[in-house]
């Protein structure tokens, strides 16, 4: 079923991106207020944008950061919300279209862990900026 999968919709919609930034949700992480000005301070960055992330009960929980080896992949502190990616990356990397439970198996990897260490990997620190200021709140929607 189409509407199910996640991968793909994203995938998909990337497909037809091709300019500006592009800033991913899950189904229960909202934008923080402070997206909108690390957005307008950097419309057209080459490159990954990673912000920091509050908790679903307003506290810390991700500061901006490089990713962190994690199970072999450098992915250890970027949740799908906390970053923004310059539209270059679209026909580049994709949401991997494996099964989530077996990424979960596999070291404790989740499927956006995966796709930030690819994006990560191909920007490089040399065109990902790390701002240090809140841009999601995680699960703040349950």
């Amino acid at each position: 079923d189409l509407d199910a999968d996640y991968i793909t919709k994203k995938n998909t919609a990337m497909g037809y991106i091709s300019d500006g930034m592009i800033h991913f949700l899950d189904d229960d992480t909202p934008c923080h207020e402070n997206i909108y000005a690390v957005y307008k301070r950097n419309p057209d960055y080459p490159g990954l944008i990673i912000g920091a992330q509050l908790n679903n009960q307003g506290g810390f929980r991700l500061d901006a950061e490089y990713p962190a080896p994690l199970a072999g992949v450098n992915c250890g502190n970027i949740d799908t919300g906390n970053a923004l990616v310059h539209h270059s990356i679209c026909g580049k990397v994709q949401w991997r279209e494996e099964n989530p439970e077996q990424l979960e198996k596999d070291g404790g990897m989740a499927i956006d862990f995966v796709f930030w260490d690819a994006v990560f990997k191909y920007y490089g620190r040399e065109k990902t900026k790390l701002v240090h200021e809140y841009i999601s709140i995680y699960n703040g929607l349950r």
